[in-house]
C-alpha cells in the first residue's frame, strides 16, 4: 500500500449537509496518524474502509469544535474495536486538562482504557516509527484575534490561544497540512518544496496562494475546509487554474498519493 493521505472531513467550521467537520488520516506501511477529528470523521474513516486498530496517533490542531468533536466518540470506538496497541493523542497544552475532564465525564475513565492512551502536549518536532514519519507541529495565530484576547483577559479564561499546523515528513514524501489559519502568512515560510499541501480556504487570499503555486515548488494542493456557499466560488476559481492534477477542491472520502 503505497502512502496515502485520506480527507475524512473538508467542511469549514459551519454545519454542511455534504461534508464532515475537519479531519484527515496519513497511511503508511499500514500504520496510521488522524489529523483533526471533527463531527462525522469517526463515521468517514471506517467507510474509508480503515482499521481503528492501526491508528497509533492522533493530532489535534486547536480546539474548536468542528476538529474535536468527535474525538470522544472516536476513543470510544478505538476502544471496541479489539486487541490493539497504545493510542497516542498530542493537543494544544492548554487542551490536556480540559480533554482528560471531558472523557472523564464521557465515562471513558483511564481505568477503562485497556490499551494504553496517552494525551501529551504537540512537540516541535516529533519523531516516530525509527525516524521513517517526522511530524512537525507548527503554531499559527488562528485563535489570536482580538475578541478572543479581550474576553480572555477581561474573564480569566485560562486559553492560551494555542493554534497548530503540521509539516509531515513521510519517507521521501512532505506534506504540509495547515488546518485553519489566522491568514496565509502563518504558514508561508514553509509552503516550499512539497509533494503535498492540504490547505484550509476560509482564512486565507485564495488567489494569493494560487498565483504563487509555481515559485513554490508544490506538487499538489488540495483545497479544504469549504462551505456550502462558498463552494461554488472556490471551484470556478479552480476549474480557471491551467493544471487540475495540481489543484484541486478536496472530496470527502479523497485518498491523494503525494
Amino acid at each position: 500500500m503505497p502512502l496515502t493521505f485520506t480527507i475524512l472531513g473538508s467542511a469549514s467550521g459551519l454545519p454542511s449537509k455534504n461534508r464532515n467537520c475537519s479531519g484527515a488520516v496519513l497511511q503508511y506501511k499500514g500504520r496510521l496518524l488522524l489529523f483533526d477529528c471533527g463531527s462525522g470523521v469517526t463515521r468517514a474513516f471506517l467507510r474509508a474502509g480503515l482499521r481503528l486498530s492501526d491508528v497509533e496517533y492522533v493530532f489535534i490542531s486547536h480546539m474548536h469544535s468542528d476538529h474535536v468533536s468527535d474525538l470522544p466518540y472516536f476513543i470510544q470506538a478505538v476502544k471496541h474495536s479489539g486487541p490493539r496497541g497504545p493510542l497516542t493523542v498530542c493537543l494544544p497544552e492548554e487542551a490536556i486538562a480540559p480533554v482528560s475532564n471531558l472523557l472523564n465525564a464521557c465515562y471513558l475513565f483511564p481505568e477503562k482504557i485497556d490499551f494504553g492512551l496517552t494525551i501529551a502536549a504537540h512537540q516541535d518536532k516529533a519523531t516516530l516509527y525509527d525516524d521513517e514519519v517526522i511530524v512537525n507541529a507548527i503554531p499559527n495565530k488562528h485563535l489570536e484575534h482580538e475578541i478572543n484576547r479581550n474576553i480572555i483577559a477581561e474573564s480569566g479564561y485560562p486559553n492560551l490561544m494555542q493554534s497548530y499546523s503540521f509539516a509531515i515528513r513521510a519517507g521521501d514524501r512532505s506534506i504540509l497540512y495547515t488546518s485553519d489559519l489566522l491568514s496565509f502568512d502563518d504558514i508561508a515560510s514553509h509552503v516550499y518544496d512539497l509533494d503535498l499541501l492540504v490547505i484550509e480556504t476560509t482564512h486565507i487570499d485564495l488567489k494569493r496562494l494560487i498565483e504563487s503555486i509555481p515559485d513554490r515548488r508544490i506538487g499538489r494542493v488540495v483545497l479544504t475546509h469549504i462551505a456550502d456557499e462558498d463552494e461554488k466560488r472556490i471551484k470556478n476559481i479552480v476549474s480557471a487554474y491551467a493544471d487540475s492534477a495540481v489543484l484541486s477542491v478536496a472530496e470527502e472520502g479523497q485518498a491523494i498519493i503525494p
